[in-house]
């Protein structure tokens, strides 16, 4: 038997797994729906490129449009099949979209956060490794503890990160906050290991009322995503019972995989993401689209921007810009864009180049640092200007 027809078998044997499918294709086609109403995933594409890119210019951005098409057609037909349970088509479904969802991803880095990322490795899972309902319940309960962990930072803790989104509160009351959600975090995820049951109801029922209310306050539909992973831990541990009072006549009929899957999903989870707070040590991995990532908040920014003509110089200083921490308007590759400014340049007055150089300060700063300063000659874009005009 090949490794696709082990996997689609496992997939169409357990209800938990086609549970947990369905989540999948749901949250993908949520996901395109947001993307294509979305300004940023109709316009801003030449805005922001991922950092593994030097430039945005080589990127088939023109593509956008139609991989979120095929995306939302994909997904729907993926939903359909599940109806007919044709595991196998559905399965094929499945890594069609995924393969067009990282395409989209990594043509806009605006997409990028970290429950896309838990997505995708999810997926990457549930398609190849054995023991897929352990071993998805272990990655989300990681994930988890991972993001409680990120979270013991100054800009957390002291509820600066929290502040813009609760305005009216008290800065005391928004530090109690911030420090429960770690607790929560880090403290539920082992919680929800328990074999009593009234104690798991409360831990899984908890952490997600916990998403939902990031989901409110925060405004934004993607923090309820793992709500839908929670539920799945549940209906994980319903079928679990069940399956161990099978579980003797199963092992016998159909032996299940080894346990040491299980530590596999451990190992290559901290191989992918590192552990918070220490340096990193395989920079292959760095900018990921599936790795977490530490929230860095920048909550001002501005930058200088300097023309040099043969005979002068030019300088333009941009205006002060505010940043919630979780918008993209502080996020350095989106003052990397010198397009605009080349296509404005005169030719006949002997231009040289262009030096712009980036300035941005977190919430927990006083003073800004200088993030990056880099130049650009424009020719080829001047000429090209040119020649459209022609």
């Amino acid at each position: 038997m090949s490794l696709f027809s082990r996997q689609i078998d496992e997939i169409s044997q357990k209800t938990e797994l086609k549970f947990f499918a369905f989540l999948i294709v749901l949250l993908n086609l949520v996901s395109a729906i947001l993307w294509t109403m979305s300004q940023t995933g109709q316009s801003d594409l030449s805005q922001l490129c991922w950092p593994i890119f030097s430039s945005c210019q080589a990127l088939p951005s023109f593509l956008t449009s139609y991989l979120l098409w095929a995306l939302m057609g994909t997904t729907a037909l993926t939903m359909a099949s599940l109806l007919t349970r044709s595991y196998r088509f559905v399965y094929t479904l499945m890594t069609l979209a995924f393969s067009l969802k990282l395409g989209l991803y990594l043509l806009n880095y605006s997409f990028s956060n970290n429950v896309q990322a838990l997505i995708f490795l999810l997926e990457l899972f549930f398609f190849f490794l054995p023991l897929k309902s352990s071993n998805l319940k272990f990655v989300i309960l990681l994930f988890h503890v991972w993001l409680g962990l990120s979270k013991l930072n100054l800009n957390w803790l002291s509820g600066l990160e929290l502040q813009s989104y609760l305005p009216n509160l008290h800065i005391k009351w928004i530090e109690w906050i911030a420090a429960m959600s770690v607790l929560i975090e880090v403290v539920i995820p082992f919680v929800l290991l328990s074999k009593l049951k009234i104690i798991f109801n409360y831990a899984w029922v908890t952490l997600a009322l916990y998403h939902l209310g990031l989901a409110i306050v925060s405004g934004q539909i993607i923090m309820a995503y793992p709500i839908l992973f929670i539920v799945y831990i549940a209906v994980y541990r319903h079928f679990e019972i069940k399956q161990q009072r099978e579980q003797l006549y199963q092992s016998y009929l159909r032996p299940e995989p080894s346990k040491i899957w299980l530590i596999s999903s451990v190992i290559i989870f901290f191989t992918l993401h590192g552990f918070p707070g220490l340096n990193y040590s395989l920079p292959f991995l760095k900018d990921s689209p599936l790795r977490l990532r530490m929230a860095k908040v920048p909550s001002h920014c501005f930058s200088r921007t300097f023309i040099f003509y043969r005979q002068a110089t030019t300088h333009i200083h941009s205006p002060m810009v505010s940043s919630t921490g979780n918008d993209f308007k502080c996020h350095p590759n989106s003052h990397k864009n010198f397009e605009p400014l080349c296509q404005r340049l005169d030719p006949d007055l002997n231009f040289s180049h262009i030096q712009k150089v980036f300035y941005a300060k977190e919430l927990t700063q006083e003073n800004y640092s200088k993030v990056f300063d880099i130049s650009e000659n424009c020719h080829g874009m001047i000429k090209k200007n040119q020649e459209d005009k022609l």
